[in-house]
C-alpha cells in the first residue's frame, strides 16, 4: 500500500497483506473491517464461548462493503444484549505452509472509548489469548494481525498526514448469485475529513476552483475506486480513462482535481499507476 498526500507529494508505504483487522478509533466508534485485499472474510456463530466454536460447519461467510460503510460490515452488531458473539475469521490467502493460521475464532468482550478487549484463538485450539487494543488519537484505525500468534501491528501513518492511499482490496459483485468477490487495485480515501467526486464528462483542463466547489463530494471511501482503468481483451493489456477526473477535498481544505494517465511503470509492469493532479 501506498499512502499520498497531495499537498506535500509525501509517500509512505506499508503491506496491504500486514493487517487482517480494523478497528475504528474514533471515541464512540465500535466498527471492525475486514482486511479484503488480504481475503480475509468471517461469520458470525450463534454461540458467545470461544469453545464452542471449533468447525466451519454452517458458516455464512460475509464481506465487507469496498467503500469501508459503517452499516455494511461483516462484523456487523457485534454488540448484543444476550452477549457478544464468536466470530469465526478465514485467512483465504494463508500460506499453504501454515494452515493451521487459516481459520481463527475471536470474540470482542467490550469496548470503551479507549480500547477494544479481544479473546481469539485458532479454531481447533480450546487455549484463548486475551489482547486490548487501544483506540489510537491520531490513526483512523488500530490494525491487528494473526500472524505469530497475534498483535496489533503499525499499517497506517497519522490521519492527518496523507489523503489518498494505492491498494489492492476486494470489490463483490453483488449481482451474481453468489456474490462474487473480485480483487483489484485502486484507490481509497482517508476516512479523516477527505472528500471526493468524480466528473466523466467535463475535460480536466476546463475544472476550475469555480466548478469544484459546486460538485456533490463524498467521503464514501471507494470513490476513486478501480474503474479509472478498463482491461483491452484484444491488446491484453489495461487502459486508463483519463477522461474521469476526480476532484478531491482534503482536511486542510484544499480542493485537487486528479487524474490517471498510466496504469504501467517504464518496464511496462502493471500496478504502477501514472497520475497527473493539480491544486485548484
Amino acid at each position: 500500500e501506498i499512502y499520498f498526500d497531495l499537498g506535500t507529494k509525501d509517500t509512505l508505504g506499508s503491506n496491504v497483506d500486514g493487517w487482517d483487522l480494523a478497528f475504528e478509533c474514533n471515541a464512540n466508534g465500535t466498527h471492525i473491517w475486514i482486511n479484503g485485499g488480504n481475503g480475509i472474510k468471517a461469520s458470525q456463530t450463534n454461540y458467545f464461548n470461544l469453545n464452542d466454536v471449533h468447525d466451519t460447519i454452517g458458516c455464512n461467510w460475509k464481506y465487507d462493503s469496498p467503500g469501508w460503510e459503517t452499516d455494511s460490515t461483516a462484523f456487523g452488531q457485534w454488540s448484543m444484549p444476550t452477549g457478544n458473539p464468536v466470530y469465526i475469521i478465514e485467512r483465504s490467502l494463508v500460506s499453504p505452509a501454515s494452515p493451521q493460521d487459516r481459520f481463527w475464532k475471536m470474540t470482542i468482550l467490550q469496548s470503551n472509548s479507549t480500547a477494544y478487549t479481544i479473546s481469539y484463538a485458532r479454531l481447533t485450539d480450546t487455549v484463548s489469548r486475551i489482547l486490548t487494543l487501544p483506540k489510537i488519537a491520531n490513526q483512523n484505525y488500530t490494525h491487528f494481525s494473526f500472524n505469530n500468534g497475534g498483535s496489533m501491528v503499525s499499517i497506517e501513518p497519522d490521519k492527518q498526514k496523507w489523503d489518498i492511499v494505492f491498494s489492492r482490496y476486494r470489490f463483490i459483485y453483488h449481482d451474481f448469485s453468489p456474490p462474487l468477490p473480485y480483487y483489484v487495485n485502486g484507490v481509497l480515501l482517508n476516512a479523516h475529513l477527505t472528500f471526493a467526486a468524480v466528473d466523466s464528462v467535463t475535460p480536466y483542463d476546463s475544472i476550475h476552483y469555480a466548478q469544484a466547489v459546486n460538485y456533490t463530494l463524498k467521503n464514501k471511501r471507494d470513490v476513486i475506486g478501480f474503474d479509472w482503468k478498463i482491461f483491452n481483451f484484444t491488446s491484453q493489456k489495461y487502459e486508463v480513462k483519463p477522461y474521469y477526473v476526480y476532484i478531491i477535498k482534503d482536511q486542510e481544505g484544499y480542493y485537487y482535481k486528479l487524474h490517471f494517465l498510466s496504469f504501467y511503470d517504464p518496464m511496462g509492469i502493471a500496478g504502477a499507476p501514472a497520475f497527473e493532479f493539480h491544486r485548484l
